[in-house]
């Protein structure tokens, strides 16, 4: 069991948060300032994140990991598509049809990003420095990973 005060918890928790906030966003629709409000606090902390975890996280793990490199290519990928998504919806009028499907490559790529793959890399850092086989993945019946069940060991330090 973790406090919810490391940085790998932190990060699931604003993936979950994130994953809530779209849906309220799109149950807001047709609720201009409502579905404004939403936007600002999603873009904002969505713009956050991907400047902490590239940062902060994926230099850690790459020390930790060598082989998490393309994973984290592809993360960094990833946040890079949030923010040209996040400026196209910026450059349109909130509601409008071009503004939902600036809104929607958001969602495509933070669900990307937030995908089955992203655990692993999470799952190797609470193992501990390149130690892979303590880590169990659950699995869909298709065979996916959806989450890995690891023993918590590693602290990254908080910086000052």
């Amino acid at each position: 069991m973790t406090d919810g005060s490391r940085v790998t918890d932190l990060i699931r928790k604003d993936h979950a948060w994130f994953r809530r906030q779209f849906s309220t966003l799109e149950q807001a629709h047709g609720d201009t300032p409502k579905v404004e409000t939403l936007w600002a606090d999603l873009a904002a902390r969505l713009e956050v994140h991907a400047a902490a975890e590239e940062a902060l996280f994926y230099p850690r793990l790459l020390k930790d990991d060598k082989d998490a490199v393309d994973d984290t290519k592809d993360a960094i990928g990833d946040h890079n598509q949030i923010r040209d998504a996040i400026r196209k919806a910026e450059a349109s009028h909130i509601g409008d049809s071009g503004w939902w499907a600036a809104v929607k490559e958001c969602y495509n790529a933070n669900r990307s990003t937030t995908a089955a793959r992203w655990h692993l890399p999470l799952a190797v850092l609470y193992a501990g420095e390149g130690a892979r086989s303590p880590v169990n993945m659950d699995r869909t019946q298709s065979g996916d990973r959806i989450h890995a069940h690891v023993r918590p060991s590693l602290r990254l330090p908080i910086p000052n």
